[in-house]
């Protein structure tokens, strides 16, 4: 459906800012441990684009890591607001 293909692209544009901010605020601390791990997050935007919650789903197994990839998130936003399409229910 329509709305499928605009919710896709949002949550595409979403993932890259993240992982560009994540990208050039990576904690010093994994790379001289060299602890890495993947970390899996709920979060939840409001329409406009603002940060309403983040939820750990799946830890990394590193506390730091998992906190990094949060505040990653809150340094992306604010996101851009939902497009009209997004908004119908």
């Amino acid at each position: 459906s329509t709305r499928e293909s605009f919710d896709a692209l949002y949550v595409e544009a979403f993932r890259r800012e993240v992982e560009a901010v994540g990208t050039r605020n990576f904690p010093e601390q994994a790379l001289r441990e060299q602890k890495f791990g993947q970390v899996r997050l709920m979060v939840a935007l409001n329409p406009n684009g603002s940060v309403r919650e983040i939820e750990v789903l799946k830890s990394s197994g590193h506390r730091f890591l998992d906190e990094a990839a949060m505040r990653s998130v809150r340094l992306a936003a604010p996101f851009a607001p939902f497009p009209p399409e997004m908004r119908r229910i």
